[in-house]
């Protein structure tokens, strides 16, 4: 069974916007949920279902194959 998280950024890069997230628990291959930057520096931040074996999630800029390759790795805690 899935846990739920909630992820909340107090900052985000100048080009930043869409960021899709995923876990180490399948070699983050697979997504387990996209949302906007927007979103994860607000107060609410965002819930997601993360899944059992999982240790560290990725946040990941969207447009990592066109124009930025930057991602931030963050333990589960």
């Amino acid at each position: 069974m899935a846990a739920t998280m909630t992820i909340r950024l107090t900052s985000a890069g100048a080009d930043t916007d869409n960021v899709i997230i995923y876990t180490d628990q399948d070699g983050y291959t697979t997504s387990i949920g996209s949302t906007t930057t927007a979103v994860l520096t607000s107060a609410f931040g965002f819930t997601v279902g993360v899944p059992v074996g999982a240790t560290t999630v990725r946040i990941q800029n969207a447009n990592y194959a066109k124009t930025c390759s930057n991602y931030v790795d963050v333990a589960i805690t």
